[in-house]
């Protein structure tokens, strides 16, 4: 598996029995989708919600991070950092990867 996908999938195997952490990697997976499937059905109204669910998946990426980066020496910079737009990128992307059941 290539892409964000696979970094994923490697932490939810190292997570397997950890219940914080899996509670951790659904908020992030659930802020994916609602960012991202906004994407879907935009128009003009809904530019101040996406902004809003951007800086909502940023906040939860961010403590996912921390969570993965102090429990998991191989992923020390957690699932995964950049800038806003790279984030929106990202989980874009993510999503798409699950949606279409393809890693890359």
């Amino acid at each position: 598996m290539d892409g964000a996908h696979r970094r994923l999938f490697e932490i939810s195997k190292l997570m397997q029995g950890d219940p914080e952490g899996n509670s951790l990697m659904e908020e992030v997976l659930n802020a994916c989708f609602d960012y991202s499937l906004l994407e879907l059905n935009a128009n003009p109204e809904q530019a101040e919600d996406r902004a809003d669910q951007l800086n909502r998946l940023m906040a939860v990426l961010q403590r996912f991070n921390v969570y993965v980066s102090e429990r998991f020496s191989l992923f020390e910079e957690g699932l995964f950092r950049g800038t806003d737009n790279e984030v929106a990128l990202w989980s874009e992307d993510l999503t798409s990867q699950i949606m279409t059941n393809r890693p890359s």
